[in-house]
C-alpha cells in the first residue's frame, strides 16, 4: 500500500474520524486495536479511512496521486500527530511494508507500527433499513440543535436513556431534547422536507459530539453548501457530509415526558444582558468552584438591579450588583454556578466553528465549548415562579427555538 497527498487535506480528514477510536479508549496499550484507524487505498486515486469503538463507525474518503491497493492499521492518535506535526503545504509520500506505516515529507520521516488489518473491530451495528427515514438539511442548523442541546445530556451511564439527545417530531417542528435530571434543553427548528414521519430517537453524546466536529470540519472548507444527509431508523443513524460518514447505534430507551417539567406559570421576569451575566457568573464560580464547595451561586432580584454572590467559608465571598429589568416582588435564589453559566453563555456568543471537548478531556468550562451554537442574544429573559421552583430561560422576542430549564438548590 502506497499513496501521496498534500499534508493540509490529510491532517484535516484525521481530525475528524480520530476521536472515535480515541475516545473508546484513550489510555489502553497501543497494541489494542480498537485504538487504531485502518486505511484502505481502494485505487490510484481513493484512500478510505475508518474509525470504530463497535458501537459507532467514522468514515472518510479522500482524493490521492500514486495509489497502490493494500490496506493496514496506525494508532489514531499517535498517527494524526505524526501527520498533524509535518510542515503545512508539503506533499506527504505514506507507505506500508514490513508491519510498519512510513510517512515522509522531505527529510523528515516517521516509521510507525501497525497491527494486522484482518484484525480491525467491525461496526457492531447495521446500515439503516429500507424503511428509515431519510432527509437532508443544512449544516449549520443540524450544528445548532446539537449544541445547544448538548450541555443539558447526562454524563452519568446508570441512567444511560439520558446520554444522549432526544431528536423527535412535535408539532411540526424537529425537537432536539436532553436533560440530566437538573436542567432541561429543547431546541427546535421547522421539520426538515422528508423528516415528518422520523421515529424520536436518542443519538448518544460522543456520536453527537463527533457529528459537530464534521460538521466544524466542513464549514471551514469549500463543501460549507452541502446539505447533511440524514438516514434514521430505530436502531441506527447515520450522517453524511462532505465523502465523509458517521454512523451510531441509538441508545436503546425511552425518554421522558419532559414536557411534565417545562414550568408553564413562571411570570416573574428578569431581563439581562447575556455577555455581562456570564461575565458575573464566571467571576462568582472563581469562589463557589473551589474543592469541596456546592458551586452555589445566589441571585438576589430587586426592582432594576441583580446581586451574584457566592461565599466559601474557607476561602472567601465574592458580590456584584448589575443593572438588569426586573420590576416585581423581591426574589432570592441559589442555582448551580456551573449549570446556570452553561446555559447563559448559549445566548452570550457569536457563532463560530470550534471543536467540542472529547469525553477523554479534563473538564473545563462548557460554555466555553459550547456557546457558539449560533444562539446569540443581545437580551435573555429568565421567568421565575418563586424560590423554590426551577427557572425558564430562553432570548427576548421572536419564536422561542430555544428553552432551558434549571432547578434551583436548596440552601
Amino acid at each position: 500500500m502506497q499513496f501521496s497527498i498534500p499534508q493540509d487535506t490529510f491532517a484535516r480528514a484525521l481530525n475528524r474520524v480520530v476521536n472515535v477510536a480515541a475516545r473508546v479508549a484513550p489510555h489502553r496499550d497501543a497494541e489494542d486495536i480498537t485504538t487504531h484507524l485502518l486505511m484502505e487505498v481502494k485505487d490510484s486515486t481513493l484512500l478510505e479511512i475508518t474509525a470504530t469503538d463497535l458501537s459507532m463507525e467514522a468514515r472518510v474518503s479522500l482524493k490521492i496521486t500514486g495509489g497502490k491497493k493494500g490496506a493496514c492499521t496506525a494508532n489514531a492518535v499517535t498517527f494524526n500527530n505524526s501527520v498533524s506535526g509535518l510542515p503545512s503545504g508539503a506533499l506527504l509520500e505514506v507507505a506500508f511494508a514490513k508491519e510498519e506505516i512510513v510517512v515522509k515529507s522531505g527529510r523528515a520521516r516517521f516509521s510507525l507500527v501497525t497491527l494486522p488489518a484482518k484484525d480491525y473491530g467491525v461496526f457492531s451495528g447495521e446500515d439503516p433499513a429500507k424503511g428509515a427515514s431519510r432527509f437532508a438539511m443544512p449544516p449549520a442548523d443540524l450544528r445548532r440543535l446539537l449544541l445547544s442541546a448538548l450541555p443539558c445530556a447526562a454524563d452519568d451511564e446508570t441512567r444511560y436513556y439520558l446520554t444522549g439527545i432526544y431528536l423527535h417530531i412535535q408539532d411540526g417542528k424537529l425537537h432536539a431534547a436532553a436533560t440530566d435530571g437538573f436542567r432541561l434543553a429543547l431546541a427546535s427548528i421547522p421539520v426538515p422536507k422528508g423528516a415528518e414521519k422520523m421515529k424520536g430517537v436518542i443519538v448518544p453524546r460522543k456520536a453527537v459530539q463527533t457529528v459537530v466536529q464534521f460538521i466544524d470540519g466542513v464549514l471551514a472548507s469549500e463543501d460549507a453548501s452541502q446539505p447533511v444527509q440524514i438516514e434514521a431508523d430505530e436502531n441506527t443513524v447515520r450522517f453524511t457530509l462532505a465523502k465523509a460518514s458517521l454512523m451510531t447505534k441509538l441508545i436503546d430507551g425511552a425518554f421522558p415526558d419532559y414536557t411534565r417539567v417545562v414550568p408553564k406559570n413562571n411570570e416573574t421576569l428578569l431581563k439581562a444582558e447575556p455577555r455581562a451575566f456570564l461575565a458575573g457568573l464566571k467571576r462568582a464560580l472563581i469562589i463557589a468552584a473551589q474543592p469541596d464547595q456546592s458551586q452555589a451561586v445566589r441571585l438576589a432580584l430587586s426592582k432594576g438591579e441583580m446581586t451574584l454572590s457566592a461565599n466559601a467559608a474557607t476561602i472567601g465571598a465574592y458580590e456584584d450588583k448589575m443593572d438588569v429589568t426586573f420590576d416585581a416582588d423581591d426574589l432570592e435564589i441559589s442555582f448551580n454556578g456551573k449549570m446556570l453559566s452553561e446555559l447563559v453563555g448559549q445566548f452570550s456568543a457569536s457563532p463560530k466553528a470550534t471543536a467540542t471537548k472529547g469525553d477523554d478531556e479534563e473538564d473545563s468550562d462548557d460554555s466555553e465549548a459550547t456557546a457558539d451554537a449560533g444562539n446569540a442574544s443581545s437580551s435573555l429573559c429568565v421567568k421565575f415562579l418563586d424560590s423554590t421552583s426551577p427557572l425558564l430561560m430562553h432570548a427576548e422576542g421572536g419564536e422561542k427555538s430555544l428553552v432551558y430549564v434549571l432547578m434551583p438548590l436548596r440552601t
